[in-house]
């Protein structure tokens, strides 16, 4: 009897002879009764074959839960703890932006820290998904899970470190239309609480400009400013080497606003100490802002979404839209252009049908 790991790449599998010569294979784990398997490990050609190593996962994954031989794998290669510094080691997640870095590695070593002990290739879909249903009460903080383990079992298999992504197929839970976008009825009820002079009417007009996210509006100044254009490059780009600048006209109305203020600094945006903000600050005084003009709903990542739902209505390309966002995927550009068109379809059909009841 004997191990096989280097033969067939999976440890803890033996194989002896019973007494009429046939071969037979076995899982066997200290602590554990033995797994016999039904599959054979090779094929006619001596490859390994799928079925085999399907069956090896199910039984290994099976053994550990089973509780008894964790310690046993606690210091062995081929735990999740490893797979995850390997990942936080890899280039692919250093070139991600620093917070993006801050966020995964806080989501992930949480996880970790309960299921960080088990064999990373033990992990099925069955077992993410019982974690996510545990985490229903926070169903964006579940997705998020998910969203990112996705991503590291992606960079294992690319790396051959395993065969398959047990996070694949999993579908979210928190299914809502995200951050409320705000109405040209709501906005002009901000402007007419926030006048011409103050920060908040300011921050409105360069949101509605620019369509930036909150880490990109708090940052945009008078560096910015290529003539009467405001440029930048998104912090969400995540590859140095393919980052593009988003360039957007100023609109007359935003630089008034912004003049107004009298305030000058590195930033367009500044708090009462004429410091730029943070990103929690300026997302806590615009909630304050929002708050005194009775808009609940609102937040500034709503803004940015009224800024696309503008421009797909005044019937840009996506190619525009999405060079006007710095967005690389066409898929959200696709959906802004399309609720726009469905609606001008809609207002079309109904203007033939009423010029119809006229005659």
């Amino acid at each position: 009897m004997k191990t096989l790991k280097g033969k067939i790449g999976r440890k803890y599998v033996i194989c002896d002879k019973d007494r009429h010569g046939n071969l037979r294979w076995y899982l066997r784990l200290r602590g554990r009764p033995k797994h016999r398997f039904k599959e054979l490990p090779f094929n006619e050609d001596g490859q390994i074959r799928t079925e085999f190593l399907q069956e090896y996962d199910a039984a290994f994954s099976n053994a550990i839960i089973s509780n008894g031989v964790e310690e046993v794998l606690a210091d062995d290669n081929y735990s999740l703890n490893f797979l995850l510094k390997q990942y936080f080691a890899s280039q692919k997640f250093r070139k991600q932006k620093a917070v993006t870095q801050r966020d995964k590695r806080s989501v992930l070593e949480k996880y970790a820290a309960e299921h960080g002990h088990r064999p990373y290739r033990g992990f099925t879909r069955k077992h993410l998904q019982m974690s996510v249903s545990k985490r229903a009460d926070t169903p964006a903080a579940a997705d998020k899970l998910i969203k990112y383990l996705k991503a590291v079992f992606n960079w294992a298999i690319i790396e051959d470190l395993t065969e398959k992504n047990p996070a694949i197929g999993i579908e979210k839970i928190n299914k809502t239309e995200g951050h409320h976008a705000w109405s040209m009825e709501e906005i002009e009820k901000f402007r007419s609480v926030h006048p011409l002079g103050t920060m908040a009417r300011a921050a409105l007009e360069l949101a509605l400009n620019t369509g930036a996210r909150r880490e990109d509006l708090i940052n945009l100044g008078p560096k910015n400013l290529v003539v009467d254009k405001i440029t930048y490059t998104p912090s969400k780009s995540t590859n140095s080497s393919s980052q593009s600048k988003v360039t957007n006209p100023m609109f007359r109305s935003t630089f008034v606003a912004i003049e107004a203020t009298r305030q000058k600094g590195l930033t367009f945006l500044l708090n009462e100490y004429n410091r730029g903000f943070t990103g929690n600050g300026f997302g806590n005084r615009m909630r304050k802002w929002c708050d005194e003009a009775d808009l609940p709903h609102c937040s500034t990542h709503g803004l940015r979404k009224s800024a696309a739902i503008r421009l797909a209505y005044a019937g840009v390309s996506e190619r525009e839209l999405m060079a006007a966002f710095g967005w690389s995927d066409s898929k959200t550009a696709h959906y802004y252009i399309k609720q726009a068109d469905n609606d001008r379809l809609s207002d079309s059909a109904f203007a033939k049908l009423m010029a119809k009841e006229v005659t």
